[in-house]
């Protein structure tokens, strides 16, 4: 037994100086390599990356604390960051950082701010990655173009985050926020399938709309990046339409907002979502719409989005 305790405490001795050695390693190279680090981060992202500083830290593991992260926005859809945030950690590997080489294991996002914005010309985050319009360039391998990507939203989780969604397709577009964000750290590695639980908590940002808010959660599941089918499910306590643009009855008359009890939401995602649309069905135990108190509502609809406008086409009420 007292050989067995001896080589344990050397065994944890060994460890302790190893991981000491991978830090000073990983904390020199930070130091040594700072504006190339944001370079290539600018690199995979397609725009300007900045932080203010980045050193070891131990979070689940080895990892690097990145302070003062910013991700610029694309300029056609304004100044403000794209993403902002006081903390990020990397999670690394010891044994490569013992050679000053990183790996990353995963990254974790502390209360970002992310904007999503659309326009009549696409999303804001579409040019992430990189000029997509570049993969006509033939003299550019595929590999080289997706390769960056793949390392920077490899293993993505988010905690605290805040996500504002702007519509600006028209002048009564949505404008919503969710608050108290959280995602899994599924691996998003190219190759799939792909599950991603998230929560929060949603409200809309128009004045008349002030003081609703409903809380979902959910989950994603995709066959792969590449492909984009899968499927989103989505529940809510309690749920406002109203939050969300829909509005059924005159609110001039007063009386309690429209609401949706014990939501369920199953959308499929199609490989050819362009022109089969997106098949939805939605159940809620109860409700109140048109000013009406109803119960065992199913919907079943096909929701399909256009530079003119959106469209559903309802199979069952």
């Amino acid at each position: 037994m007292r050989k067995l305790m001896i080589g344990l405490a050397i065994l944890l001795v060994l460890l302790i100086a190893v991981v000491a050695f991978a830090v000073v390693n990983v904390n020199a190279y930070l130091a040594e390599n700072r504006d190339t680090l944001a370079g290539l981060a600018s690199d995979a992202a397609g725009r300007e990356v900045r932080f203010e500083s980045a050193e070891v830290a131990y979070a689940d593991g080895l990892a690097v604390r990145v302070g003062g992260l910013r991700v610029a926005e694309d300029p056609r859809f304004g100044k403000v960051d794209f993403l902002a945030l006081d903390e990020a950690f990397v999670g690394i590997r010891i044994w490569p950082a013992l050679s000053k080489r990183i790996e990353v294991s995963g990254i974790r996002l502390d209360a970002p701010t992310i904007r999503v914005i659309q326009t009549s010309k696409g999303f804001n985050f579409s040019t992430l990655g990189g000029d997509q319009n570049a993969a006509a360039d033939e003299s550019v391998p595929d590999a080289e173009q997706a390769g960056p990507l793949a390392v920077a939203i490899a293993a993505l989780e988010i905690e605290w985050g805040t996500i504002t969604y702007e519509d600006r397709t028209s002048a009564d577009g949505l404008r919503i926020v969710i608050e108290d964000f959280e995602s899994s750290g599924t691996d998003l590695a190219l190759e799939g399938p792909i599950a991603i639980d998230f929560s929060g908590r949603v409200h809309s940002t128009r004045p008349e709309d002030a003081g609703l808010e409903s809380r979902i959660e959910g989950e994603v599941a995709l066959e792969s990046l590449d492909s984009g089918s899968g499927t989103v499910h989505l529940t809510s306590p309690k749920l406002h339409p109203a939050i969300f643009g829909v509005r059924l009855e005159d609110e001039s008359e007063g009386g309690p907002p429209e609401r949706l009890d014990d939501l369920v939401v199953d959308v499929v995602l199609p490989a050819d979502a362009a022109k089969s649309g997106y098949p939805i069905e939605a159940r809620s135990t109860a409700a109140r719409l048109s000013g009406f108190e109803l119960s065992d509502v199913l919907v079943d609809l096909v929701y399909r989005s256009a530079e003119r406008g959106s469209s559903f086409q309802l199979d069952q009420v």
